[in-house]
């Protein structure tokens, strides 16, 4: 089909109500699980920090950047209104919040490498704070450029040269800017991310599954000398079933932030590099995949959650009955007392509330 009679399905209304409906879908799950992490994990541990970190660059970009593109291109079609200003912010967001999302990424997956690998405790919520911090500064810095890339300019309109309208693009920049760029942010925001994810979350596997048998050693009756008392007694960490789940989780969002984020530097890459990353082109088919991914991006990791964290699940539950916040039970370590794990506890967080089969073993 040539491109004079292509529909253009970024303007189509089932398609643009089908990607706004998952924009608001996608702004309640997160806010909800920023929700369930005040009230039921108070924000203590470094995890429940950067969850609730994803879930606002997921909000930023599903609760503003989305309906700013889909407004663009429903209403203003190829014309831009707003002037200079509206124009590098509207180009700015959109990166901001999805290297709010990858850093954060990053660090979860090195804070688990930090407690599983090194065997060191995870980082305290103060020190998560300033990696937050971090993290959003990093990411304006790499983003900034877009405020000398970008502005509106006027162009004759292809089909009628009588015509012409108003677009915000590329303008004005030094030659061979937008290659270089593109480079940069495809290998800071992408290409290392991943690598880093990949090693993290590959050593930390390796290290889990070199160590599941003093796991099943602890769990049942030493039958034979391989499976000695003494790899129990010399144990110094905490593990279990749930906690297992939990990192299969991180990994799974990981896996699936480079499913769909993929193709979004692909099409980011192309754009930049053959100019039509302006909003005059916004229909275009690069356009479209890249919001599409986007947005299936920002439901995932909610989604997720809710799959793999009964706790979540639950708690979530609670607050859309307005019911009083449950704080469970659970048994102590192997040969401990059980104790009253919640919010009255110092050591508590819910990114480590696990079943009653806590048992220690030297991971």
């Amino acid at each position: 089909m040539s491109a004079d009679i292509q529909p253009d399905i970024g303007r189509q209304p089932a398609f643009v109500g089908i990607m706004l409906t998952l924009c608001v879908i996608a702004v309640l799950l997160n806010l909800l699980v920023i929700l369930a992490v005040v009230k039921f994990g108070r924000g203590r541990s470094s995890i429940d920090i950067f969850v609730s970190n994803l879930a606002v660059s997921d909000i930023l970009h599903a609760g503003i950047v989305t309906p700013i593109y889909f407004k663009n291109v429903t209403v203003y079609h190829k014309n831009f209104y707003g002037g200079g200003f509206v124009c590098k912010l509207t180009m700015f967001i959109p990166l901001l919040s999805i290297l709010g999302g990858t850093l954060t990424m990053v660090a979860i997956s090195l804070d688990r490498y930090r407690m599983y690998v090194t065997k060191k405790q995870p980082i305290t919520r103060r020190q998560a704070l300033f990696v937050v911090a971090l993290i959003w500064i990093t990411a304006f810095l790499i983003s900034s450029p877009h405020f000398y890339e970008y502005n509106v300019y006027e162009d004759a309109d292809e089909k009628n040269q009588n015509h012409t309208y108003t677009a915000c693009g590329s303008e004005g920049i030094a030659e061979n800017f937008e290659t270089i760029y593109a480079s940069c942010v495809v290998t800071l925001a992408f290409l290392v991310p991943v690598l880093v994810l990949a090693i993290c979350y590959t050593k930390v596997m390796i290290h889990v599954r070199k160590h599941s048998r003093r796991l099943r050693c602890t769990q049942s009756i030493p039958t034979n000398a391989s499976c000695s008392t003494e790899s129990i007694t010399t144990t110094n960490r905490m593990v279990s079933a749930e906690k297992i789940r939990k990192l299969n989780m991180l990994i799974l969002i990981s896996t699936t932030f480079i499913a769909l984020w993929t193709p979004y530097f692909i099409m980011f890459a192309l754009t930049e590099i053959t100019g039509t990353d302006d909003t005059a082109h916004f229909l275009e088919w690069p356009h479209v995949v890249n919001r599409t991914m986007t947005v299936l991006s920002t439901i995932s990791n909610p989604l997720i959650y809710l799959v793999y964290s009964k706790t979540c699940r639950q708690t979530i539950l609670d607050i859309l009955t307005c019911t009083s916040i449950r704080e469970p039970q659970v048994e102590g370590t192997v040969g401990e007392p059980s104790h009253k794990v919640g919010p009255a506890n110092e050591n508590w967080n819910a990114s480590e509330y696990g079943r009653t089969d806590v048992i220690k073993v030297n991971i």
